[in-house]
């Protein structure tokens, strides 16, 4: 269905990726503003580059659906990769937010579409998750990196359920309300 509601474009997949993320950090946490790190589109050349890792920013107000999250995270995908070139240190700088080489202060969640994205380009950042993805001829693969000192074995083993979760039930009905969704399995609810 993903596949389907993707149209077999890389970006499209990647967008109803990253909202489901999106969502799933909204229903772990209950904040309405959530950051989630990906990375500057796949370059063919080695070069220097201002930045590799993007930002994107999602807002949760009451009764949004996942029809119009997904708009949403398609116009903050478009802003993102239209100001790649604004170097992060100097909006951190801006904000007036420390950072050092063990903490980066913007996003520990990363969502990749491997694609389109290289993971390499995140290697310098330190994070405690990374959804990788990678769309093969008639599936979508994905692995859940994570930090062992933060999260036991099982636990990403549930998260990933959840996600699976998730994905089947706002791909079933894109005018879902966020709020209305339940993550949980049956067995987890009972």
């Amino acid at each position: 269905r993903i596949l389907k509601m993707s149209n077999n474009s890389a970006g499209r997949l990647f967008m109803i990726l990253n909202a489901a993320v999106a969502v799933l950090l909204y229903k772990y946490t209950g904040n309405k503003d959530i950051l989630i790190g990906t990375t500057i589109m796949k370059q063919e050349s080695e070069a220097e580059f201002i930045n590799t890792a993007l930002v994107l920013r999602h807002n949760f107000p009451y009764n949004l659906t996942f029809k119009e999250l997904l708009l949403q995270s398609r116009q903050t995908i478009i802003e993102a990769n239209e100001n790649q070139n604004y170097p992060i240190e100097t909006l951190l700088h801006q904000l007036d937010i420390s950072f050092s080489e063990e903490d980066f202060p913007l996003f520990d969640v990363a969502i990749l579409l491997e694609n389109i994205h290289d993971k390499t380009y995140l290697q310098h950042i330190p994070l405690d998750m990374i959804f990788s993805c990678f769309r093969t001829e008639k599936n979508i693969e994905g692995v859940v990196e994570f930090n062992a000192s933060l999260y036991k074995k099982t636990t990403i083993k549930r998260i990933i359920a959840h996600f699976l979760n998730l994905l089947e039930k706002v791909l079933s009905d894109v005018d879902l309300r966020l709020t209305d969704i339940n993550i949980l399995s049956e067995s987890e609810q009972k």
